[in-house]
């Protein structure tokens, strides 16, 4: 059996052409080379790109830590946010040039006009056309992370998402299959779970801001569907757009790379103010009406980071996000039905509440907490 030291010089021969300072974190790695001659120990990014296979680096994936700095954790998804702004107002502009020019005379009517434009943006066909403009949220991130790595697939793993088939370990399709719906599973109580506190949220913050702010009672056509087809075309829009989108960026992007960095609480907190600015700065709405929907789409994020703190695993949230979603937009249509009144939900919030506890419990034994930890040393 060769001995420790022997160990030693044939991985440093092995090693001889790695750089003493990890390239990301830019820490010295020389003394870890007898343990871990692929990966970084203290970030978790490949540094023998020559020597590291496929597998290898897969593996560095599912068990590093983002090697993307701090700083680049807040900056990216600000840059992001601003540029998704920047295109939905530029389809706005578009769109009301198109009306004017198709009819001049709303120059005269500025009051017709506002209101031709407000009828536009409330159709459900609207939103779910609009939702696209979400995808750019990901760009930043893809083309930042291609430093790290030049396979667009790869830089999705570095993110967190993982596929059920085609995996790089070569799992059988039946495994991926039986992963696959057990996530899918518990995204969809998650969901159930989330929609209970937001319910209860949101009837406490309707105590506190009804005497001071009058609400308007068109705040959701924008998401609720009067036929099949819209609500269709919605849900559509939330589990294969919003939900991976918004997940990507905010969970696998800022969360992953401040939690490493600052611990659970600081990148919990710091995700869902940046989460609830992708949401509220947008939506166009008066001052007041933003500090309405502040407190429940923070509140919102606080338990989604929350449960993948717990996990860890992205794909779940990339379910339930896009679930919850489209229990809106499903229990809108069914209201504006009449097949329920909403006062009526709001009396089960409580027990929605209760159900998201057990949830957590649930987890936290199923998944226990993924901090984020240096790589294993190998």
């Amino acid at each position: 059996m060769a001995s420790k030291r022997e160990t030693l010089n044939s991985n440093q021969e092995q090693g001889a052409s790695i750089q003493p300072k990890c390239k990301y974190c830019k820490k010295d790695v020389s003394n870890y080379l007898q343990f871990s001659p692929l990966f970084c120990p203290f970030c978790g990014a490949v540094v023998d790109d020559k020597n590291a296979g496929d597998r290898a680096k897969e593996r560095n994936i599912l068990t590093g830590r983002a090697p993307w700095k701090q700083k680049w954790s807040i900056l990216i998804p600000i840059m992001s946010i601003l540029v998704m702004t920047g295109v939905t107002l530029l389809v706005l502009i578009t769109v009301i040039t198109v009306i004017v020019s198709n009819n001049p005379d709303l120059i005269t009517s500025p009051e017709e006009l506002e209101t031709l434009i407000m009828d536009i943006l409330n159709q459900p066909y609207t939103t779910a056309l609009l939702s696209v403009v979400e995808i750019s949220l990901i760009i930043f991130p893809l083309v930042f992370l291609k430093k790290y790595y030049k396979s667009v697939k790869d830089r999705f793993l570095l993110l967190g998402w993982r596929p059920y088939f085609f995996h790089p370990r070569g799992n059988a399709p039946l495994d991926g299959l039986k992963k696959l719906g057990r996530e899918l599973g518990i995204g969809f109580v998650l969901a159930f779970a989330l929609l209970g506190v937001a319910i209860c949220v949101e009837f406490l913050n309707g105590l506190m801001w009804n005497s001071i702010i009058e609400i308007p009672d068109d705040m959701n056509l924008g998401i609720s569907p009067n036929t099949l087809p819209e609500m269709i075309a919605l849900v559509a829009s939330m589990l294969l757009i919003v939900g991976p989108t918004e997940e990507l960026l905010f969970r696998g992007y800022t969360q992953q790379g401040l939690e490493d960095r600052q611990g659970a609480v600081k990148a919990i907190v710091i995700t869902a103010l940046l989460f609830t600015a992708v949401h509220v700065m947008p939506s166009f709405i008066p001052t007041p009406l933003t500090l309405y929907l502040f407190l429940p789409y923070f509140t919102i994020s606080i338990f989604i980071s929350y449960i993948y703190h717990l996990t860890g695993n992205l794909n779940i949230m990339i379910f339930m996000h896009g679930i919850y979603d489209s229990i809106l937009v499903v229990g809108l249509f069914l209201e504006g039905k009449g097949a329920f009144v909403a006062s009526d939900v709001i009396s089960y919030g409580g027990l929605f509440a209760a159900l998201g506890i057990m949830i957590f419990l649930v987890a936290s034994h199923v998944y226990p907490s993924c901090e984020r930890k240096p790589a294993p040393l190998v």
